[in-house]
């Protein structure tokens, strides 16, 4: 009985706990290639995304659609899903990121701008630092 009840209380030590940093706010910052990168996260699940400066959606009138997002903190790093769509809920696209916090004001984020999250691809990471609005 003390050997499963050990094996059991090692299992749930072995779990790694992520701290969670929350999102919102205004992230500024840029990829290893020097490319600019803006992430606006809003309480409504909506964003912006500005890379190169170019609007990727959101926050512009001229764009039809706009970004929709959900961050899923049970992971590390954390796997954010961003779907574009328009008023009357046609998706455009998806995207998976990877998010990996490096403390409250401060993160990484990986894409290739694909549904599936990158994998060990350094060059598509934007180190970002929370910007006052």
């Amino acid at each position: 009985m003390l050997v499963i009840l050990f094996a059991c209380s090692c299992a749930t030590v072995a779990r790694k706990v992520v701290p969670v940093y929350s999102i919102i706010g205004l992230w500024k910052g840029e990829d290893r290639s020097g490319t600019k990168g803006l992430f606006r996260f809003h309480e409504d699940n909506t964003m912006q995304l500005v890379v190169g400066g170019k609007n990727l959606g959101s926050g512009d009138p001229d764009i039809p659609f706009f970004l929709v997002y959900a961050i899923d903190y049970d992971h590390d790093p954390c796997i954010l899903t961003v779907v574009g769509t328009d008023r009357s809920g046609f998706e455009y696209g998806t995207m998976k990121m990877t998010v990996r916090f490096e403390g409250p004001d401060a993160m990484e984020v990986c894409t290739d701008f694909t549904e599936t999250p990158p994998v060990n691809s350094p060059e598509a990471c934007f180190l970002l630092e929370r910007t006052a609005e």
